[in-house]
């Protein structure tokens, strides 16, 4: 279980009722590094992304930024249907889950050193929906594992 207690050297104001879409989002991580369509490179860069949501409410190395979710891309590829991500970027750490096939959207977002105003309303959508990513399969699209970490030079 993640430990949201805030220290003072934190950028992150992490509340204790987040922690189930943290877990949720680590979870997804395992979920797609098992698929076998998923490559080394993404493997590794779900595992430095794992490593920062393991170490929150730390913020990330300098430079660091990465992704990992999936998309529905449709067939042929003229665009997606939807996308559930956790990613950071410049510090800012942003988790989310959008889809035209009426699913529940989720937003969150949370940029350093600002309090944290998120919504968790559809929070449990978006953790019911990471559970098993193919059973979300949309018609006439395929589904695109994405998974990206690094740090900026």
């Amino acid at each position: 279980m993640i430990d949201s207690r805030q220290d003072k050297t934190s950028q992150y104001d992490i509340r204790d009722e987040e922690s189930p879409l943290f877990e949720a989002a680590l979870g997804l991580g395992d979920w797609l590094a098992a698929q076998p369509e998923t490559t080394d490179e993404q493997r590794a860069a779900i595992a430095e992304m794992q490593l920062f949501l393991c170490n929150l409410p730390a913020s990330p190395p300098g430079g660091f930024r990465g992704e990992f979710g999936f998309r529905f891309d449709s067939i042929p590829d003229v665009g997606h249907a939807g996308s559930w991500m956790v990613s950071v970027y410049a510090g800012m750490l942003e988790v989310f889950g959008h889809s035209r096939d009426g699913l529940p959207e989720f937003g969150w977002l949370l940029r350093p050193g600002e309090t944290n105003h998120n919504d968790l309303t559809t929070a449990p959508d978006w953790i019911a929906q990471v559970r098993n990513p193919r059973l979300l399969a949309i018609p006439g699209h395929q589904m695109a594992i994405e998974a990206t970490a690094g740090v900026l030079s």
